[in-house]
């Protein structure tokens, strides 16, 4: 069954935010700060935004506990271009070093904040600078850590999407999805100044889901994420009787498949311990390498490997997340 990109979404990051900040928090679990209460900005630059569109608060990230992402406008710049405008808040009792929390590649700008158009199937990039491929961005140079109370607006300007799309996702390296952020028009922005590089609109990958996982097609490479709590039972790594026409279906496929290698991962999500979550990862990986070994007719390498809870692809802090991170990815070309 093919879902929508906003399915999509929902089953890689679980936890997803809403365009009203009171829903967002009944929905997640967390007590969402209405925008209203937004303290102001940390350097006193201005005024702050108005009312945010989506607020989420993540308490799992190594750049600091409780910081706020707010998104407060995505809007039409020219044909061209838009801009997004956010804002991040330390909500925590503790200095946060959020200087790469948005780029690794850029540290303090969000150049790996990017845009989803569901209408088209896209992933709309940052426009770069011709001259050094920059990010056409805000920076926070300078502020490379928040006090508790602080808060860094900023600005991002992409590749316009066609004029027909009204509403755009919003993906960042630290927070779930912003579903459905409306695009609206006349920012009264200005158009990025001087030579640009060329836009960097991506294909969206495709995926689809049953109730024992999910899938994603690359390219030539189909990874087949198998719900680990439908393959185990808790804390354990021995097949159950249901993962047995689960793991034949895949092996019919392997077959139908043209390569030659078969990446088996294992992942559990963030409760327990390293000692505990590394190990059972490997062993449930194994188990389903030595079952598909014997389902598969053809000659293929198997590669076998635990990550434990360190590659989540979900947020641990709800028992969606969790349940999503849950999981055994089988890795192969089609």
């Amino acid at each position: 069954m093919i879902i929508s990109l906003a399915g999509v979404v929902l089953l890689l990051a679980g936890c997803v935010t809403d365009n009203s900040a009171e829903r967002q928090g009944q929905d997640s679990g967390e007590a969402a700060v209405p925008p209203e209460e937004s303290p102001d900005s940390a350097n006193g630059d201005g005024d702050p935004p108005g009312e945010a569109l989506a607020v989420s608060s993540t308490t799992s990230t190594e750049h600091g506990a409780d910081l706020r992402l707010e998104i407060h406008a995505l809007e039409r710049v020219d044909a061209d271009t838009v801009r997004l405008e956010f804002a991040v808040t330390n909500d925590g009792e503790s200095v946060a070093r959020f200087f790469q929390g948005l780029s690794q590649q850029e540290p303090t700008t969000a150049s790996q904040v990017t845009l989803l158009d569901g209408d088209n199937g896209k992933k709309h990039l940052p426009w770069t600078e011709a001259a050094d491929g920059s990010c056409v961005c805000s920076s926070w140079d300078g502020e490379q850590s928040m006090d508790p109370g602080d808060r860094i607006e900023g600005w991002v300007q992409y590749p316009a999407p066609p004029e027909d799309v009204t509403e755009m996702t919003v993906t960042t390296p630290i927070t779930p999805p912003f579903l459905d952020i409306p695009l609206t028009e006349d920012s009264g922005a200005e158009p990025p100044d001087g030579e640009l590089g060329e836009p960097r609109i991506l294909d969206l990958h495709a995926f689809s889901a049953d109730p024992e996982g999910a899938r994603e097609e690359s390219g030539d490479e189909l990874a087949i994420m198998l719900s680990a709590d439908v393959l185990f039972e808790v804390d354990e790594s021995e097949l159950t009787e249901e993962a047995a026409d689960v793991l034949e279906g895949v092996a019919a496929e392997i077959d139908e498949a043209s390569g030659e290698e078969v990446q088996i991962d294992g992942h559990t999500d963030n409760t327990g311990t390293d000692a505990i979550n590394d190990p059972l990862s490997e062993d449930r990986a194994e188990s389903v390498h030595q079952a598909l070994a014997e389902l598969v007719d053809r000659e293929v390498d198997f590669t076998t490997e635990g990550h434990g809870s360190s590659d989540p692809v979900a947020d641990n802090d709800t028992e969606e997340g969790r349940e999503l991170n849950r999981r055994v990815t089988v890795r192969f070309e089609h």
